[in-house]
């Protein structure tokens, strides 16, 4: 099935046996999706230019302009803001940026999944933590000062392709 163009309509009871490749086009409005055995949702890994990503996401509205791979913590006043694993109040990450958000603006964020960052240059098969020294940043060295808190977010797959997956479970550094 192939949709080259956007349109609109409604169904149901539709039971699709094939690959579907959404290119650029995506659904709006989407019911129970229900899988059959052995089947999946398949997220690619290899991503070939900075800043591609897949997986799942979510929209958020920043408290303050975050940069694209910044790290977020959901506040209580709703909006996510920079996180930083030397606080509590600055934790637990809950996402990372698909790309610049500004103040007071809603953008995508990553919650689980895989995004590259050229810049990067894990050794591969490396956990990754949230920083203890930048805010936003994820770093493979695990946080060591007292009250730091420690939260696995995922692993390098490549040096610059992480498999961004926060575990949600902290740990704090005594």
């Amino acid at each position: 099935m192939k949709i080259s163009q956007p349109w609109v309509t409604n169904f149901s009871g539709l039971t699709v046996d094939a690959d579907i490749d959404m290119n650029s086009y995506g659904f709006t409005e989407l019911g129970n999706i229900t899988m059959v055995k052995n089947s999946g949702v398949q997220f690619l890994a290899a991503l070939v230019a900075n800043g591609d990503w897949n997986g799942e996401s979510v929209l958020f509205t920043a408290g303050e302009e975050i940069a694209q791979f910044e790290t977020v913590y959901l506040k209580n006043d709703g909006k996510v803001y920079k996180s930083k694993a030397d606080s509590a109040t600055t934790m637990p990450i809950k996402g990372i940026a698909t790309a610049l958000v500004a103040i007071n603006t809603q953008g995508v964020f990553l919650i689980e999944g895989f995004i590259r960052k050229n810049a990067w240059d894990w050794t591969i098969g490396a956990m990754l933590y949230a920083s203890d020294i930048t805010a936003g940043a994820i770093t493979s060295t695990i946080p060591d000062t007292s009250g730091d808190q420690i939260q696995p977010v995922g692993m390098a797959i490549t040096a610059d392709i992480a498999w961004f997956r926060p575990d949600l479970v902290l740990a704090e550094v005594t």
